[in-house]
């Protein structure tokens, strides 16, 4: 976006008057722009200073508390009502306590965004791995489970081969959750002969199973398993 309109919207954010949308084009806008940075730090720095100086009457036992004019501020009467914020298109030098007021708006504005972005990019906490084990042929591979911080009552399961041959026209290879006791079986995916794939399970599923099983399949339209296992790993 275009630099932001010093006259109207670093007012009306500070004001808490623009909409979401506007308010996030805005500050995405004041991340990556040094100079409508400073702006807001000169706009905000001068409603720090009248928030100042209207406490400031406040606290004299002379002030009058009917709220005035300009005129009337001239003639000598005091007043608490706050002006409201002006646009500030000079640039100055600014004394360090309103840098620091100003700072403060930065600050929450950041706090925000830095917020936002750990929701979006919070990550699976590991709980446990075990190593997939060659049932013919030299491959190997893990299996690593966790639970996704923004998907409670979900495992992860991520599923690395490596060393599987290709799989060859017409076949692909699979993964499943095996129950050894009763044999049952359930599909989970494709999975690739060297890489990482990622499967996201329901926890009651993966308490009622209790193995990993990657197969070489026909692609035939048959569902059930190949009966021909090439790696296997216990949990």
């Amino acid at each position: 976006m275009s630099h932001v309109d010093t006259g109207e919207e670093l007012v009306a954010l500070l004001r808490g008057e623009l909409d979401r949308a506007r308010t996030g084009d805005v500050v995405g806008h004041l991340r990556e722009c040094d100079d409508c940075r400073s702006a807001l730090v000169e706009v905000a720095s001068v409603h720090c200073a009248l928030s100042a100086a209207a406490r400031l009457l406040r606290s004299e036992p002379e002030a009058h508390l009917t709220p005035v004019g300009p005129s009337s501020v001239l003639a000598g009467q005091s007043t608490v009502e706050l002006p409201p914020l002006v646009p500030v298109t000079t640039r100055r030098r600014l004394p360090m306590v309103l840098v620091a007021c100003a700072a403060g708006v930065l600050l929450v504005v950041g706090l925000a965004a830095g917020i936002q972005h750990w929701r979006g990019n919070a990550s699976a906490t590991p709980s446990r791995s075990v190593a997939l084990q060659a049932v013919t042929g030299t491959a190997s591979g893990r299996v690593s489970m966790a639970e996704p911080a923004t998907q409670r009552g979900t495992t992860r399961m991520s599923i690395t081969t490596t060393g599987l041959d290709p799989a060859g026209p017409g076949r692909f290879y699979y993964a499943w959750l095996f129950d050894p006791m009763t044999s049952k079986m359930l599909p989970l995916g494709v999975v690739s002969p060297d890489g990482s794939t990622r499967f996201d399970v329901s926890d009651d599923l993966v308490s009622s199973y209790h193995a990993v099983d990657i197969s070489l399949q026909d692609d035939n339209g048959d569902p059930a398993h190949s009966a021909t296992s090439v790696l296997h790993a216990g949990y």
